[in-house]
């Protein structure tokens, strides 16, 4: 029998450290109404975001490859995208860092950023440092180059928020009843342009009165007076909101006139209010009654 060797495990060795914050941090592509806004965020807290290209099969084969198949899908398509945009060459890796949210939950929420570098050590890119972008506490990375600054951004966040949700329904509404194909996504395209221009100048007074034009913009669309059937679509977070994570089901319904309805992206961070009272009330969570 041959003797079985024994070697010592070596980590991913890449960290954001303070000199790492000229890096371009790639982040994948999240949602129509969303992900344009994010490098213009990133911005205002002084680091350089670049968006992924939106989700493709490109990303599934790619996340196939370097990541792990019992995983959920939404994980690989995240990781591919990361790696796909990687290999086109665009950018230099030495100056390169990836980022992905990290919630705290259960599943890959907490668990992306192993994975992740586990990919990217298999795809040859384990000198590219990974950021847990986390209002909340890090896990399981070292990042001491990064910091939100919480209370600067959280005003024009959640404005920004509430102008992606508020677009998006008015769109999702009129898409459907257009009596002109394509004018409602004209709308939706130009006034995201608009509001990302104005997220950029941290001014979130201005976002309200865009939204008074993107309402007056689409009453004055014309519409079939048509009662459409409505479809909610709900579940998984990044299956609701990305295009290619639900196989295009959303474009699928409304070409069969029907209009689809998801959530508000605001909900899924103000349920943490519900969540902590539930969880006090039933001695599950302890916590101070100044922090309450």
């Amino acid at each position: 029998m041959s003797e079985i060797t024994k070697s010592e495990y070596i980590g991913y060795q890449a960290s954001f450290t303070e000199k790492e914050r000229n890096r371009t941090i790639l982040v994948p592509w999240f949602t129509d109404f969303l992900s344009p806004f994010i490098p213009a965020l990133a911005q205002l807290a002084g680091y350089t975001f670049v968006n992924c290209p939106p989700t493709s099969k490109t990303s599934a084969d790619i996340g196939l490859m370097y990541g792990n198949n019992e995983v959920c899908y939404p994980a690989t398509l995240i990781l591919g995208d990361l790696i796909a945009e990687i290999q086109t060459g665009k950018y230099n890796t030495k100056t390169l860092a990836v980022g992905i949210t990290q919630t705290g939950g259960q599943c890959r929420a907490t668990n992306y950023i192993g994975m992740i570098k586990n990919g990217l050590k298999a795809a040859g890119f384990n000198d590219i440092p990974v950021i847990a972008i986390s209002l909340g506490g890090v896990y399981q990375n070292d990042q001491s180059g990064f910091k939100l600054p919480v209370f600067k951004l959280l005003n024009i966040t959640v404005n920004g928020f509430f102008f992606g949700d508020i677009l998006n329904r008015l769109f999702a509404f009129h898409v459907v009843r257009e009596k002109e194909k394509g004018r409602s996504q004209k709308i939706f395209d130009h006034y995201m342009t608009s509001a990302t221009k104005i997220i950029a100048q941290n001014k979130p007074k201005q976002l309200l009165p865009l939204l008074e034009k993107v309402v007056e913009a689409y009453n004055n669309l014309e519409i079939n007076e048509i009662d459409c059937e409505k479809v909610g679509l709900v579940g998984e977070i990044f299956v609701k909101y990305n295009n290619y994570g639900q196989a295009h089901i959303t474009e699928w319904l409304r070409e069969k006139g029907i209009e689809v309805v998801t959530p508000s992206m605001i909900e899924f961070f103000t349920q943490s209010f519900v969540n902590q009272k539930v969880n006090i009330e039933n001695g599950i969570d302890r916590i101070s009654k100044v922090k309450q």
